[in-house]
């Protein structure tokens, strides 16, 4: 199989963001098949949604009606270009509706791949610490950003977790 011809079904969430825009439109320049899950499909500009290659699930995060007919799409493919809004208090609801998702990806036996952007601010133990990092995520991120370090790293834990259930599931690897 020719792998950078390959053709796929993308799942996208955070697909009406300016870097989901960006990258729906590039995808279906590629040829890919993507299906939107968003919250106002009116954000979607009119060259994109006339697409015949894009479909288009409205639902919230908490709405587990709405991601069990996404996790059902036949995507083979998932990515969340989501992220919480610096300085809001909201908790966590793009994590909460991971929590929904990622064990209905497993189940749906068509998702091989997931990929999820965030920010630098979710520190793994490999990584080296500065005092420039240190100061800018403590005094900056989680002083002024609201919840929005709550949510990044909790969004990496769950997705942590789900690569480490993947591998006890498979001796084939995920990453």
């Amino acid at each position: 199989m020719d792998v950078q011809n390959a053709k796929h079904h993308i799942l996208l969430l955070g697909g009406t963001g300016i870097c989901g825009l960006i990258f729906t439109e590039a995808a279906l320049r590629a040829g890919h098949t993507l299906t939107l899950y968003v919250r106002t499909p009116s954000k979607i500009p009119p060259e994109l949604s006339s697409n015949s290659n894009l479909n288009v699930i409205q639902g919230e995060f908490h709405d587990e009606e709405a991601m069990k007919k996404a996790s059902g799409c036949g995507a083979d493919v998932f990515i969340s270009l989501a992220g919480p809004t610096l300085g809001k208090r909201e908790g966590t609801p793009i994590t909460n509706a991971l929590c929904i998702l990622y064990p209905l990806l497993l189940a749906n036996g068509t998702t091989k791949r997931i990929m999820i952007l965030s920010t630098a601010s979710y520190s793994a133990p490999q990584d080296k610490r500065s005092l420039k990092w240190y100061m800018a995520i403590n005094f900056y991120v989680k002083i002024i950003g609201g919840d929005s370090y709550k949510e990044i790293s909790s969004m990496a834990k769950e997705t942590v977790a789900l690569g480490r259930r993947l591998i006890g599931l498979s001796s084939e690897s995920h990453y």
